[in-house]
């Protein structure tokens, strides 16, 4: 159980994780170059970044604006402070940002491995409850025979003590 337990847990902070990232990347998108009031970067050069398929935060990467001609460090560097200024702003709440519905599925999938579990874990103990009683009833047979065999024992000596003083008189 605690494995599955670990397991559960691992699952529940993979899928946050995962969550978290997508929420990361749907807010930089939200932030659209366009709607953006950046240092030095007006309609022409936000077209020119349009051009180049960076139309919001998430698009922002060094090396892909260097390579655009026009943009030397110092945009560059304008365009990366209003990213992390918009990073900034990136708030993650799991109870809001993780889905209910992978939350039941995850919830759904242990519920069904610890029931699978527990009714295997019932099983066997039926079994070994069996083989208990099993056991039980033949040794009460075995002791059975064994007082049979002690009492035809003690019948024999009898036998042969009466004989003995039989024969010898």
């Amino acid at each position: 159980c605690h494995t599955l337990e670990a397991k559960y847990n691992r699952e529940m902070m993979e899928l946050e994780n995962t969550s978290k990232h997508q929420a990361f990347l749907r807010h930089l998108r939200l932030y659209q170059i366009i709607d953006a009031e950046i240092p030095g970067i007006g309609p022409g050069r936000k077209q020119a970044l349009m051009f180049h398929g960076i139309v919001s935060a998430a698009d922002i990467e060094e090396e892909r604006i260097l390579a655009i001609a026009g943009f030397g460090e110092r945009l560059t560097s304008y365009l990366l402070d209003w990213k992390e200024e918009v990073i900034e702003q990136f708030t993650f709440d799991a109870r809001r940002d993780v889905s209910l519905k992978d939350r039941q599925s995850i919830n759904q999938k242990y519920c069904k491995l610890q029931n699978d579990i527990l009714r295997n874990v019932e099983s066997r103990i039926a079994g070994m409850v069996k083989i208990k009683n099993d056991a039980t009833m033949q040794l009460k047979e075995v002791e059975r025979e064994l007082r049979d065999a002690m009492m035809a024992y003690r019948q024999a000596a009898v036998d042969i003590e009466n004989l003995s003083k039989y024969q010898g008189l």
